[in-house]
């Protein structure tokens, strides 16, 4: 029972340290990421694109230049990132993504090392 005492006072502390301006849901609103199945602004986001097909990862810095990371994982668990890219305030930012791989691909961005979006999408013959 003091065991479990311990654990539930170290999770508390724990969670007091957090910042609050840090949080996941904090960063949703000012990032926005997607991929589509294209490499302009007009693309609209998309879950499932031509495995011959355009396809890109978009983000957006709703309030500061930044600096981000993006990384695709591909079907079978190759990782592949395009490091210190520039984020420019209200400019929407495309990386292309050159996988014709048939399957579930995962991306993920990053800004300071923190996850700010998340998205999947499923090369297809389309």
């Amino acid at each position: 029972m003091r065991r479990q005492a311990q654990l539930t006072v170290l999770m508390v502390l724990t969670a007091a340290m957090v910042p609050i301006g840090g949080s996941p849901a904090t960063a949703g609103n000012r990032y926005k990421t997607y991929v589509a199945c294209g490499f302009n602004a007009q693309s609209e986001p998309s879950h499932a694109c031509d495995r011959q097909g355009r396809k890109a990862a978009f983000f957006l810095s709703k309030d500061a230049d930044v600096r981000y990371r993006v990384c695709v994982k591909f079907p079978g668990g190759t990782l592949l990132c395009e490091t210190d890219q520039a984020g420019f305030e209200d400019e929407l930012r495309v990386n292309r993504i050159t996988s014709n791989l048939r399957g579930k691909h995962k991306v993920t961005w990053y800004v300071d090392d923190e996850v700010i979006g998340k998205w999947t999408f499923k090369n297809k013959n389309l």
